[in-house]
């Protein structure tokens, strides 16, 4: 008994000296940038309340940082892939960050829809960043469409050999008369990368 009680003794005094662990942001989609990009991360993964579609639809519209809007994309396209379309298909057509429209072309490229093959099939048209077109390429090559391999098809001739290269290895994955000749003409292109 004596030992028992030494022990619970023992456990209490130590329990009251360990140092508590920092608390974490409370999960708030209208709070400081930490909580933000908690509650975006919670809604993500489905920890504890889970905001709607529509509410995270609205935090993407009013959020001014980047991360913050990355986070809660990849929240809606986990949590409502049908509601998020549009959402993605919109930032990726017109977010001023190329990090958040690459991350829309990535999770449109998650979600077989043809709206999203569309938006994404656009971007690799005309983004004027790099990164978007290479992303939207990468993503079109799960979209088993004929409008996905035309988008690529097409793409064949763009100017960075590194686009032509996220092209050739999306069209791979694709079939059809027009792919054929796309591939065709990327195995002769001048950039040996692409043409590998």
């Amino acid at each position: 008994m004596l030992f028992l009680a030494c022990a619970l003794s023992y456990t209490r005094a130590h329990a009251a000296a360990a140092p508590q662990k920092p608390a974490r942001a409370k999960a708030d989609l209208r709070g400081s940038a930490a909580e933000r990009l908690e509650a975006a991360d919670a809604a993500r993964f489905g920890r504890g309340a889970r905001p709607a579609a529509a509410e995270l639809d609205a935090a993407v519209a009013r959020e001014a940082n980047p991360q913050v809007r990355y986070g809660l994309l990849q929240a809606l396209a986990a949590q409502d892939p049908i509601a998020a379309v549009p959402v993605l298909s919109r930032s990726l057509r017109s977010d001023a960050s190329p990090i958040v429209r690459v991350a829309a072309a990535q999770e449109l490229g998650r979600l077989e829809d043809p709206a999203a093959a569309r938006a994404l099939a656009s971007a690799l048209a005309g983004d004027a960043d790099l990164d978007v077109r290479r992303a939207a390429a990468a993503s079109l090559s799960v979209h088993r469409s004929t409008s996905a391999a035309a988008a690529l098809a097409a793409a064949a001739v763009q100017a960075d050999p590194g686009v032509r290269r996220f092209v050739a290895r999306a069209l791979s994955r694709h079939d059809g008369a027009g792919v054929e000749a796309a591939l065709t003409r990327l195995a002769a292109d001048p950039d040996r990368a692409v043409a590998a």
